[in-house]
């Protein structure tokens, strides 16, 4: 049966569906699936683990743009990866060392993607054991058991699923009489443009 990568749709290989490459999952093209999950967050892992974990069948599609990590976490994840990298670091220490704070700065957002990497690949490394498929892209429903996923560089794969579930995540909730202006008050979304 011929399969997809979900990063190289230009690739067809004939083996048996959920075979994986490396860190490519082979999509099943012509196959309905039980459950397709759109998004990667909390959510959408633990639904395509549960269905998966009963004996049916899933895949995640998934639109974390390339430059960053998938299945990194909730929303807000940034924040408790800044929380946990404060807890790390000494910035007087940092500071009695004659480094400025632009490179202090610079060490902290570093050791906050390292926390946000590593969150991500151990949520992968759950789904390849788990063995549950994966697409990088856009949904946008062809009916009402049809996506088409739109990929980077103009790409486009149709899968059917049986059932489908939008976890496509939230934002951050602005409390009334909070004057945000994400240069001094940021919520967990906005904290990641702090400079």
């Amino acid at each position: 049966r011929n399969v997809q990568c979900h990063d190289r749709p230009d690739i067809h290989i004939k083996k048996r569906a959920n075979n994986c490459l490396g860190r490519f999952f082979m999509v099943r093209e012509s196959e309905e699936y039980d459950l397709i999950v759109i998004g990667g967050g909390p959510v959408g892992l633990t639904a395509a683990q549960a269905a998966t974990a009963v004996g049916r069948s899933s895949i995640i599609i998934d639109g974390t743009p390339k430059s960053l990590v998938q299945f990194t976490g909730p929303t807000g994840i940034f924040s408790k990866a800044l929380r946990d990298t404060a807890k790390k670091i000494d910035v007087s220490t940092l500071r009695g060392m004659g480094l400025r704070d632009s490179v202090v700065w610079k060490q902290v957002k570093y050791m906050t993607s390292d926390v946000l990497r590593e969150n991500g690949l151990k949520n992968l490394r759950d789904m390849q054991h788990k063995h549950i498929p994966h697409l990088r892209g856009n949904a946008s429903f062809v009916d009402a058991h049809t996506l088409s996923i739109h990929q980077d560089g103009g790409n486009s794969v149709e899968i059917k699923g049986k059932r489908i579930l939008i976890a496509t995540g939230s934002t951050a909730y602005r409390l009334p009489g909070i004057p945000y202006d994400d240069r001094l008050v940021f919520d967990s979304d906005t904290i990641k443009g702090l400079s």
